[in-house]
């Protein structure tokens, strides 16, 4: 087996995170490099965003089968309104006072189970990206 770490830099814009999540699901589930060298998990995560190696290993040390997996720190906001916000977002772009419960793209953790799901699922819906 072989470790891998692939590194990409896109502009820190609201606009790109589902840009950046739909390339993180390719390139874990769907492109020639998940067919060439399968892995079992996928750790997506921020350049600002700090890892305790030793807690990541004894949650994926549970044998999991195919056992789906998406761990991630649940986030419930609402949306940044005020004009000279980094990450506003106007009223007639989303009309709603509360974003749908997720897991922030920050940090999370995917099965391969789970990453195949979410490629396909993404397709299907075409959320942005």
């Amino acid at each position: 087996s072989s470790d891998i770490l692939l590194s990409t830099d896109f502009l820190d814009q609201y606009c790109n995170n589902g840009k950046k999540f739909g390339l993180s699901l390719w390139l874990s589930s769907a492109s020639p490099l998940a067919y060439s060298c399968p892995s079992s998990f996928t750790l997506l995560i921020d350049d600002d965003y700090m890892v305790s190696r030793g807690n990541l290993i004894r949650l994926l040390s549970f044998p999991r089968e195919d056992d789906p997996l998406y761990e991630g720190w649940k986030m419930v906001t609402s949306p940044f309104r005020f004009r000279l916000h980094k990450h506003r977002v106007s009223l007639s772009d989303y009309p709603f006072g509360a974003f749908l419960r997720t897991s922030h793209q920050g940090a999370v953790l995917l099965s391969a189970h789970m990453a195949e799901r979410f490629y396909y699922g993404k397709r299907v819906i075409n959320v942005g990206g």
